[in-house]
């Protein structure tokens, strides 16, 4: 595990200090995803880099944030590798759109929903 970044270990630290203050103003949440550090601005639905606003991440509401995260952070350890990528393509069996996330090893995992149509349950290897 690499030296965390001077601007991001600042960041952290007003998180924390905000923790204990909560009259005090409010510190988005960083975390890290795929090798990088994200501001989880939960307000604007994105996840924006800390060193690089221009690299964020856009999501159409809080749930579909937060479900990227959770998923992302999970299927990390499982697969051994890193997200790379995420996108949305079309599944057949339940007639609807599902998240399919690309890993840095070129595998490809397709979040399936259950058989209620509920949030994801299981996934699918596509490649």
């Amino acid at each position: 595990m690499g030296k965390i970044p001077s601007d991001v270990a600042r960041w952290l630290k007003l998180a924390k200090q905000s923790k204990q203050n909560p009259d005090g103003p409010r510190v988005m949440p960083v975390v890290k995803i795929n090798g990088k550090w994200y501001f989880v601005d939960e307000r604007l639905h994105e996840l924006r880099n800390v060193q690089n606003p221009c690299d964020a991440k856009r999501f159409h509401d809080q749930n579909e944030l937060q479900e990227y995260r959770s998923w992302t952070e999970q299927l990390q350890e499982i697969v051994g590798a890193r997200v790379v990528s995420a996108e949305m393509q079309f599944d057949e069996s339940f007639d609807q759109l599902a998240p399919v996330l690309i890993f840095s090893n070129g595998k490809a995992l397709m979040m399936l929903s259950d058989e209620e149509g509920n949030n994801a349950g299981r996934f699918e290897y596509l490649s």
